[in-house]
């Protein structure tokens, strides 16, 4: 007896429940659908201006979505986010990608910039001699260099001199 009376109390709830939905159009249902399919894009702080872009594609040969452009991208997040930290920056830009040559600073490095949580950008000292501006100098040479960014450098013809243990 008991399972039966069980059984009709949760038939007689399920019941109820049904009779409260809400009728919806069709067009809302397929809103919906794409809404529930569509996976959502990551929350990332540290975005890539548009002459870095120009520079993986052009300069790089690193096709949009690959895996390459995409582990390229992600060396320069690593090295920019432990930054960020380090000065309490929200979000990011990276300006250039990492460097020695056309820099009067020797060190190789990530030219990005910073905003704080009230989006205001963050001023920096950087460079030799000392600058002062809204960019900074997120020094890469505690890293190793990334393979696929290295491979690609030097296929472009170009180079990363270090000054650290890590070479090319």
């Amino acid at each position: 007896m008991r399972v039966s009376s069980i059984l009709t109390l949760a038939t007689a709830l399920l019941g109820a429940v049904s009779a409260l939905t809400v009728p919806v159009k069709r067009s809302d249902i397929d809103s919906l659908d794409l809404l529930v399919a569509r996976a959502p894009a990551p929350n990332n702080p540290i975005k890539f201006s548009k002459g870095a872009k120009e520079n993986m594609t052009v300069k790089l040969g690193l096709a949009k979505g690959s895996p390459e452009r995409k582990a390229v991208k992600e060396y320069h997040r690593k090295i920019v986010a432990e930054e960020m930290a380090k000065n309490g920056a929200d979000t990011a830009q990276v300006i250039h990608l990492a460097h020695i040559k056309g820099s009067k600073d020797p060190r190789l490095h990530v030219t990005a910039a910073f905003w704080d949580s009230a989006n205001k950008k963050m001023k920096s000292t950087y460079g030799i001699p000392p600058t002062k501006g809204d960019q900074h100098h997120v020094y890469a040479d505690h890293h190793p260099v990334d393979p696929t960014y290295l491979a690609a450098v030097h296929k472009a013809g170009g180079t990363l001199r270090r000054r650290s243990h890590h070479s090319e």
